[in-house]
Order: structure tokens, then C-alpha cells, then sequence
């Protein structure tokens, strides 16, 4: 819980953020961020291991599951996580799959370019 002075910005600013889904199924790095910070969603990282080697890890801390991409189905089936949000390479393939899975799925916008891009912590 944030302390506040009660100052409307800062009402705006303390108060949980909202995720907007635009309507091809996927979310910002930021609003992807901070739900997986808040444990409000599990971030599923589907890059290939040489990928996450490459590139860079998801930061310590925040709810994130590393899955094969063609393990999915069984890992969505056997978790309890309400919200789910995948990220792979660049969003392209994340987001057809969020698109054709129900609302309980959405793919993080520009992937893990777009989490590069927006400024979020990267593990290496």
C-alpha cells in the first residue's frame, strides 16, 4: 500500500495500474512489467534458450515461467494463473497465439525488442 498526500497525481500515480488490451490481444512491455511485478500475471517467456543466453534474461522477482513453445498448451492447462502474458522475440508469434486463445492470454506488444525498447530491467 502507498503512502499518499492525497493530491490528485498522486492518487493517479499510487493507484493500481489498468491493462488495456488493444484489440489484437496484447499489452505494453510496461503494463506487462508491472502486472508481473505485482503478481496480478505470469510473464511467459517463450524465446529459445540460446535466445535468453543471447539476449538477455527477464529480471529476478518478477512472476515469470520460461516454456517451450510447443509445451505450452500442457503448461496452460496444468497452471492456475488467471492472466497470462507471452513474450518470444519480437511479439509476432506471441500475439497469434494470444490472439487465438480466450481472454485469460495476451501477448506483450514488440516482444522482448519492446521491453528492450521501453527501458525495462533485463537480467544478464
Amino acid at each position: 500500500m502507498a503512502v499518499t498526500t492525497g493530491t490528485t497525481w498522486d492518487i493517479l500515480l499510487n493507484d493500481e495500474p489498468t491493462t488495456r488490451l488493444d484489440p489484437h490481444g496484447s499489452v505494453s512491455a510496461r503494463a506487462a512489467y508491472q502486472a508481473a511485478l505485482y503478481d496480478r500475471a505470469v510473464l511467459v517467456d517463450l524465446r529459445s534458450a540460446r535466445r535468453r543466453s543471447h539476449d538477455g534474461e527477464l529480471p529476478a522477482g518478477l512472476s515469470v515461467a520460461v516454456v517451450d513453445r510447443l509445451e505450452l498448451g500442457v503448461w496452460l492447462r496444468e497452471s492456475l494463473a488467471a492472466r497470462v502474458l507471452l513474450l518470444d522475440d519480437d511479439g509476432d508469434r506471441a500475439g497469434r497465439l494470444a490472439a487465438s486463445a480466450g481472454p485469460r492470454l495476451a501477448a506483450v506488444a514488440g516482444g522482448f525488442a519492446g521491453w528492450r525498447a521501453a527501458g525495462l530491467p533485463v537480467a544478464s
